[in-house]
């Protein structure tokens, strides 16, 4: 009877998660570039927490499968921000000019969350970011 318990306890937590959408994703973002600071990265992790995208500091080696590894690099004039697996396998890249440095902070933030979301969402609709963002006078 326990057995039996414990089975339908784990299909109801299952079904809840498949149904609600609740999986969290977990990334972790390594900035060799210095295009991110505290302000910029403060605003990505509060957008991206919208979206059940978790930015974690640390890697649990166990479960680094669990997790998708966002690198921001500047290796001449252009930023390039790219999504890899636990196995390093490059699985998305975006390139911005050398002129993105000279954005606001929150807007660097905005662009780099969009870029994530796009990334780990590749559905998500977007549109209300930037709106929301225009009309606060960020972009």
């Amino acid at each position: 009877m326990k057995t039996l318990t414990t089975i339908f306890t784990l299909i109801v937590i299952s079904l809840s998660t498949i149904v609600n959408g609740q999986e969290v994703k977990q990334i972790i973002i390594e900035d060799n570039s210095g295009l991110l600071n505290e302000v910029s990265k403060s605003q990505m992790i509060q957008i991206l927490a919208t979206q059940k995208i978790s930015v974690s500091d640390f890697l649990e080696y166990e479960k680094r499968c669990e997790y998708l590894f966002v690198s921001i690099t500047k290796p001449e004039s252009k930023y390039i921000v790219s999504l890899k697996n636990c196995n390093k396998d490059t699985l998305l890249v975006k390139e911005y000019e050398e002129e993105l440095r000279l954005s606001s902070d929150e807007g660097i933030g905005l662009l780099l969350s969009k870029v994530i979301i796009g990334f780990v969402n590749p559905n998500e609709d977007l549109t209300y970011l930037t709106a929301q963002k225009i009309d606060n006078g960020v972009l």
